[in-house]
């Protein structure tokens, strides 16, 4: 990813998911922890009522104004990536955003981004997150 998006990450266990948590304790996440941390960290700071559920080898962030449709899912199948899934509107996005990977697909999300070890945290994600959120926010309302 393009950029740095740097703050001091402090999960909130009591909006996250424990067994994702100690999911990304053991020592091969040493590295990709503090990158986790940071994601989720970003994901939860949309809403305090956002939460992350461990569901086997993803989190999903949802919360009551999104209903049970996710704004975000967090791949942690292994510890040397993470892949995140964003239910984003229909609009052009920074070039970091792919289609989904194969074996990454997940109803309602719409571009995803890949993140290594050393890479950092593209600066407008945060944004892109918050247009998630108000996404699928909004989508649940009409509903």
């Amino acid at each position: 990813m393009h950029g740095v998006y740097h703050r001091e990450a402090i999960v909130n266990s009591d909006r996250m998911d424990p067994r994702a948590l100690e999911r990304v304790s053991g020592p091969s996440w040493r590295k990709m922890r503090p990158l986790f941390d940071r994601v989720s960290d970003l994901l939860l700071s949309v809403s305090s009522t956002a939460r992350g559920e461990l569901t086997t080898i993803y989190v999903k962030y949802l919360d009551q104004e999104t209903g049970p449709q996710p704004y975000a899912v967090l791949w942690i199948k292994k510890a040397s990536e993470m892949v995140l899934g964003l239910a984003l509107p229909n609009k052009a996005t920074p070039p970091y955003f792919t289609e989904a990977p194969r074996g990454y697909g997940y109803k309602g999300l719409t571009k995803y981004v890949a993140i290594h070890e050393n890479d950092e945290i593209a600066p407008d994600l945060a944004d892109w997150v918050k247009d998630a959120y108000a996404h699928v926010a909004g989508a649940g309302r009409a509903c």
